[in-house]
């Protein structure tokens, strides 16, 4: 059974309007993980996919996902383009992410150079493939306490290029 993300995100807001202030974007991602996730070890899993969004830890997330070891996001940046300003959350990110998947829909569209430069310039390792096998891919290195991200696509949206 699915679990609304209605109850997950008042709780997120009750905590963020208790908060004095963000002091950076990793703040924002503490307020959306579930409370204690990290000091209890709870681990985000991608359950499940189809054309609306994914399934993470039970919860139907409507859209494209950003998903870490503790926490996971919807991700809809300005354009549908994937660049460097869309992805600016993960150099802040700590402990900092060792290997970035990319999941673009139901086949694999490769990132713009200017992404995989930003990339490198934070030694962010990273791979493209499909969202199925992101999403396992992501399970299996998670599990195995990597320090592992992975942005999903649905698979509907598929874009034909990732510029």
């Amino acid at each position: 059974m699915h679990r609304s993300a209605t109850g997950l995100l008042a709780a997120a807001a009750r905590r963020l309007s208790s908060s004095s202030s963000l002091r950076s974007p990793l703040d924002l991602l503490n307020v959306i993980a579930p409370e204690g996730a990290t000091s209890r070890g709870i681990k985000m899993s991608v359950d499940a996919y189809n054309a609306d969004g994914f399934s993470v830890n039970g919860v139907h997330l409507h859209g494209d996902v950003l998903v870490f070891t503790h926490a996971a996001l919807l991700w809809k940046p300005a354009s549908q383009a994937i660049t460097p300003a869309s992805l600016a959350i993960l150099p802040a990110v700590t402990p900092p992410i060792d290997v970035m998947l990319f999941g673009t829909g139901d086949r694999i569209v490769y990132l713009p150079d200017n992404v995989g430069e930003f990339l490198r310039s934070h030694h962010i390792k990273y791979e493209v493939m499909s969202s199925f096998h992101a999403s396992a891919t992501f399970n299996v290195l998670n599990a195995e306490d990597r320090q592992v991200a992975c942005l999903l696509l649905r698979v509907a949206d598929t874009p034909d290029t990732a510029s």
